[in-house]
């Protein structure tokens, strides 16, 4: 997956000054503003990485002579690695800028929003791009504001149980593929791929329109995934967890997420059951284990008996 030039001016809407070359594709993550270069001082200069000037920037170049200026600017523009230069605040540069600029081949955009608020949007949209991911089978909602992930074999009953959880107010963020994006160890976020966005499947009835039937309210672009529940067929004899002490973790790239196993079979509620897995790992989050608080009852009772 590539992000190029052409894609930031889509996204973000700028204005392209000169260079025709907007299919370069972007290899650092990182932003630069350069102004040690622009006084002079180019031995550490991050030429790979896409140049933003300011009104900083743009005031200093407008007090220096035109020898100088035009000294600094070929400087900078005179590196095929650079993916672009990016002009903010709406500022407009003087003739010698674009001049030089056309005359280096080099592609300057202009951007309306203030330099810091676009800098933000610009690294939160590179992060996306560059940070590590990974494709993940199964569906995904946000259940109470916990982004849940249902995993299990074929045909148990992931998507039944997800449309359940729709009709009951939840979000469905993702069926049948999930995309983990790990933007930082600790944050792993889950989206659906463009063509599964907004869709579930359900055997029998086939691809539903989440969005269509249930509303805007009834469907979320992306959500961290916190907790993972693995449906699996009841086998008679096979001991559960049932008091909920013991934690088991599953490693999503660099990130171990909680995980459940729920035993699911004909007359249980997979739904609320799931619902009410997502609510008390909620608790524990913010202290309350109710697991643990039984045990501390157990033990008291046992030594006012003795």
């Amino acid at each position: 997956m590539q992000v190029t030039v052409k894609d930031l001016i889509e996204q973000f809407k700028l204005t392209v000054l000169t260079g025709m070359e907007t299919n370069k594709v972007i290899l650092d993550e990182s932003l630069s503003r350069p102004a040690l270069e622009l006084a002079g001082y180019f031995d550490f200069y991050p030429s790979d990485r896409i140049q933003v000037f300011g009104l900083k920037e743009m005031t200093f170049l407008a007090a220096l002579d035109s020898k100088t200026k035009r000294e600094r600017l070929m400087r900078l523009f005179d590196d095929e690695n650079t993916p672009c230069f990016i002009i903010t605040r709406g500022l407009n540069p003087d003739e010698q800028f674009l001049e030089i600029a056309n005359e280096m081949n080099a592609t300057v955009l202009k951007s309306h929003q203030t330099t810091t608020f676009f800098m933000g949007n610009l690294v939160n949209y590179l992060n996306d791009f560059f940070a590590p991911r990974t494709d993940l089978h199964g569906v995904m909602l946000d259940i109470k504001g916990v982004g849940v992930l249902i995993v299990g074999e074929s045909s148990v009953g992931k998507s039944e149980a997800a449309l359940e959880l729709v009709t009951r107010g939840h979000q469905l963020v993702s069926d049948d593929r999930i995309i983990a994006i790990e933007k930082e160890p600790g944050l792993v976020t889950g989206q659906a791929p463009k063509l599964l966005e907004n869709m579930i499947e359900i055997r029998g009835v086939g691809v539903v329109n989440v969005l269509s039937m249930y509303g805007a309210g009834a469907v979320r672009k992306r959500k961290r995934l916190q907790l993972i529940v693995e449906l699996v067929d009841w086998t008679k004899g096979l001991e559960y967890d049932r008091i909920g002490l013991s934690e088991q973790t599953e490693m999503i790239l660099n990130t171990e997420i909680q995980k459940i196993m729920l035993p699911v079979r004909p007359g249980r509620s997979v739904a609320l059951l799931i619902e009410s897995a997502a609510l008390n790992h909620r608790l524990r989050e913010v202290g309350i284990n109710s697991a643990q608080e039984f045990i501390d009852r157990l033990t008291n009772q046992i030594k006012g008996n003795e």
